[in-house]
């Protein structure tokens, strides 16, 4: 049985009360022994795959801890056809609106892939708003730990990158990350011995250059012209940057020449999963003269070197599988996580990490 029918089985079963009680048992030690209306039920081998917050941070509380990576999809129509996982998003939905009763910040007590630890960590509302329908949440973005910084999507990614690519291997991995100015960087600096990092400081600075900000050396590098020699990286990883390059497919490529066999890229885009068509939509477009075009009304996104912000030129749908693939990678998959229990909130199109692989 999947993780998902195990989880969607549970919470049917049981509740939510009763789920999260279950599996602190397992994670303590305990046999899990649920009381439901219908009698008595022993679910210990489905508990596993499920999850709460975790009360201990030992290791071998770690290696107990159930699995956020619900899914993975390197099409629409296998998603589309996925019921069980389109049941567990809707009652994992319910479950997160149900978290945000009012528009006032609050915190959450989770464990932090970062951090190795319980942490506070702080809805903050900071993208979501008052709607229509009620709070929303921009949950990708306004739950950040407290400690590190991180918020969803960073710690996913890298709790991607430890749990599910490195694993056991020796921490000289060597990393490129198209930043360097963030606490994802900090963390892969501390914990991996070559980690190289730059930010993007516009089209007249020279990739491999470095510049002055903020009292600080920084390396600028064009990710459709990158300095570095071909096979140079185990790991590449973008976050929200790739939605900013009118010529995406060229980043692209570029990322699979400076990856050596073996490796992977990730990263987080803002992933547009409901298009109708799959097509990546084009918001603006330039010409070879620099002179940009709106197709639709401009969008601007954060950027820590440009106080003006960084234009998006695409909504990125499911077609973007398709061009990492024709752009030489092997495999490139959507992997949808949820997991309240590492501050995973939110509704699964928001929650998602890509990987494509070099063979």
């Amino acid at each position: 049985m999947s993780k998902i029918k195990r989880s969607l089985q549970y919470f049917r079963d049981y509740g939510f009360c009763a789920f999260v009680r279950a599996v602190f048992n397992k994670l303590c030690g305990k046999p899990i022994v649920n009381n439901a209306s219908n009698g008595i039920k022993s679910n210990s081998s489905d508990s596993a795959d499920t999850g709460a917050i975790m009360h201990s941070t030992s290791a071998n509380a770690r290696a107990k801890m159930p699995s956020v990576w619900f899914a993975r999809y390197s099409n629409k129509n296998d998603y589309d056809k996925d019921d069980d996982f389109h049941s567990f998003s809707k009652l994992t939905g319910e479950m997160d609106n149900e978290t945000a009763k009012s528009i006032r910040p609050f915190e959450i007590l989770a464990y932090c892939e970062v951090c190795k630890k319980n942490t506070l960590m702080r809805v903050c509302y900071e993208v979501g708003a008052l709607g229509s329908k009620g709070v929303q949440v921009g949950w990708s973005e306004d739950i950040e730990c407290k400690e590190c910084g991180l918020r969803n999507r960073q710690r996913a990614l890298i709790d991607f990158l430890v749990n599910k690519v490195i694993k056991n291997q020796p921490n000289d991995v060597s990393i490129y990350l198209a930043e360097a100015l963030t606490p994802t960087f900090a963390y892969l600096s501390r914990n991996y011995k070559s980690v190289i990092g730059s930010e993007f400081f516009g089209q007249e600075a020279k990739s491999g250059e470095s510049y002055a900000f903020q009292g600080k050396s920084i390396l600028h590098q064009d990710l459709t012209q990158l300095s570095f020699n071909s096979e140079s990286f185990d790991v590449v990883i973008t976050h929200h940057v790739f939605e900013h390059i009118p010529d995406y497919k060229k980043a692209f490529m570029e990322c699979y020449r400076v990856l050596k066999r073996g490796g992977e890229l990730l990263f987080t885009i803002p992933f547009f999963i409901g298009i109708d068509d799959e097509k990546t939509i084009v918001r603006a477009s330039v010409n070879d003269e620099g002179v940009i075009t709106h197709i639709h009304p401009p969008e601007l996104h954060g950027n820590p070197v440009d106080s003006v912000g960084s234009l998006c030129f695409q909504n990125f749908g499911w077609d973007i599988l398709d061009c990492l693939r024709s752009c030489g990678f092997k495999t490139a998959y959507a992997n949808f996580y949820w997991g309240r229990w590492k501050g995973y909130i939110g509704e699964h199109k928001f929650n998602v990490i890509f990987s494509a692989y070099k063979e």
